[in-house]
């Protein structure tokens, strides 16, 4: 938050314009008879929703921001209590160094998909400038649908995605990633805990990219029903060598050429649908297992959406940053990203203990600022297909 924050409008805002969003917000999972989860409906006490950390006294700004760091610490690896609506807001009136006070929103996933809950507390919120207004975000008119219809085109991408739905199965059921400085393969029973770190990056340095790389900047739709949609599309890390290393736009083209074949593949469809299948089949239990297994064979998780355009304000409280994360999961690093104002947010959450988050910050922040300084001394695009694409869309999986 921009500004101190005054917990008085908290207990009314909840009640009337929260709750009322959807159901889940007011209903805890039972089993019913048949041994099925189902969703039951109970009165709703707010207040026990509602946290409000007391840190030591001190004059120290940097001690507050290590106080806030462990107490996000702490409730990113707490699990939720199931004898209650399966959300809490936490009131973190302490000011850090990139704001006065701080809002935690934490929701378990069985509420809703990233989409549907980012919806559900983006309709909480109104525009600084004009409240009367909507908010509003990038369109997608850009991207007119092109040889989509040539046979060529879809017999390739008939055959590009079997391939990549055929790899995804066997990768989920067989196949794990090796082990890494990012993946550290421990399958033990003590529990795993992890950090959070955040990183900002100009959109405009994207687009200065973009111009000079003659590059696409691909959008999302932003409008969807509300339901808990889980799919996922797995992309192999690139291999590094010397001369990626002395030339950083490399990575950035061979991404271009991977995410061009992934984009026109219809594998991230066929796995929604698998999973939508085993979980009507085998209940939501097995389908969330197996997307667990499939997590824990894997290096990074990378989920992703786009905020709104403009500043927006929680009960005249102007927000100055926002950030999404995932916690739980079995994979040692996640890196969650969201636009807002003219900034890329970029959320990371490191296993702690065995990944330095201020170095894994620090390298992202190094990679960015070499593609930027070597993309600004391109003159001359290459006739040849070398383009790229940056990608700051998706959605949650």
């Amino acid at each position: 938050m921009a500004v101190p924050i005054d917990d008085s409008q908290t207990i009314p805002l909840l009640e009337d314009v929260f709750l009322p969003i959807n159901p889940r917000f007011s209903s805890i999972m039972v089993r019913d008879q048949a041994g099925k989860m189902r969703w039951k409906r109970v009165q709703v006490n707010p207040e026990e929703h509602v946290k409000v950390p007391r840190f030591p006294e001190c004059n120290s700004a940097e001690l507050y921001e290590q106080y806030f760091d462990d107490y996000v610490t702490r409730i990113l690896n707490e699990r939720t209590p199931q004898n209650k609506p399966l959300w809490e807001i936490h009131l973190i009136k302490y000011p850090t160094s990139s704001a006065a006070g701080t809002i935690i929103f934490k929701f378990h996933h069985s509420l809703g998909d990233g989409y549907s809950l980012m919806g559900a507390l983006l309709s909480c919120l109104q525009r600084t400038d004009d409240p009367s207004l909507p908010l509003t975000f990038p369109s997608n008119s850009q991207h007119a649908k092109k040889n989509m219809f040539k046979l060529h085109s879809v017999i390739s991408s008939l055959f590009s995605s079997m391939l990549d739905f055929g790899s995804s199965i066997i990768k989920t059921r067989m196949i794990e990633d090796d082990k890494t400085p990012i993946r550290s393969g421990y399958e033990g029973t003590k529990p795993k805990y992890f950090t959070l770190s955040n990183i900002s990056l100009s959109l405009d340095h994207i687009k200065a990219i973009k111009s000079n790389l003659g590059v696409e900047m691909q959008k999302p739709k932003v409008q969807g029903l509300w339901g808990n949609k889980i799919s996922f599309l797995q992309i192999p890390i690139p291999k590094l060598s010397q001369s990626k290393i002395s030339n950083p736009l490399e990575f950035v083209w061979n991404a271009r050429k991977l995410i061009k074949r992934k984009r026109h593949s219809f594998s991230v469809y066929l796995i929604g649908l698998l999973l939508d299948l085993e979980m009507k089949l085998r209940g939501p239990e097995v389908a969330s297992k197996t997307f667990y297994n499939t997590l824990g064979n894997c290096s990074v998780l990378i989920s992703n959406m786009f905020g709104p355009m403009e500043q927006m304000a929680l009960a005249n409280h102007p927000v100055s940053g926002v950030y999404f994360a995932m916690s739980g999961g079995p994979q040692n690093v996640n890196v969650e990203i969201m636009s807002y104002v003219g900034e890329l947010r970029i959320t990371s959450k490191t296993l702690k203990g065995f990944i330095d988050e201020q170095k894994f910050k620090f390298c992202i922040e190094k990679a960015f600022d070499e593609i930027f300084k070597d993309a600004m001394e391109i003159y001359e695009i290459p006739k040849w297909d070398i383009y790229m694409e940056i990608l700051i869309s998706g959605g949650a999986v």
